[in-house]
């Protein structure tokens, strides 16, 4: 089987570096700059509104992990606990008829 993956890989990547067409396109240097700007400024909001508000995420995040442990441990309790060395006429299932 890994003989077919890597046969797999290989083709696509032959066929990926032949099919390949330059883009006949550049991006403008004052383009990469300004991106750069905006992302970094992004960033720095970003960051600053986790440092400010981290008290109030972290609660948040621990209540919903808190509800999340809350359901599973009700799906548990609500599900019946059956012995799997038990018969169907113990558990009171019927075939039907």
């Amino acid at each position: 089987m890994t003989k077919t993956v890597v046969k797999s890989l290989v083709l696509g990547l032959l066929f990926a570096l032949v099919a390949a067409r330059p883009a006949l396109a550049y991006i403008d240097p004052n383009t990469g700059g300004l991106l750069f700007q905006i992302l970094a400024t992004a960033f720095g909001v970003i960051s600053g509104f986790a440092l400010i508000f981290s008290r109030q995420i972290r609660t948040a995040v621990a209540r919903i992990a808190r509800k999340l442990r809350g359901l599973r441990h009700q799906d548990a309790a609500s599900s019946p606990q059956v012995d799997p060395g038990t018969t169907d006429d113990e558990i009171g299932v019927s075939d039907g008829q």
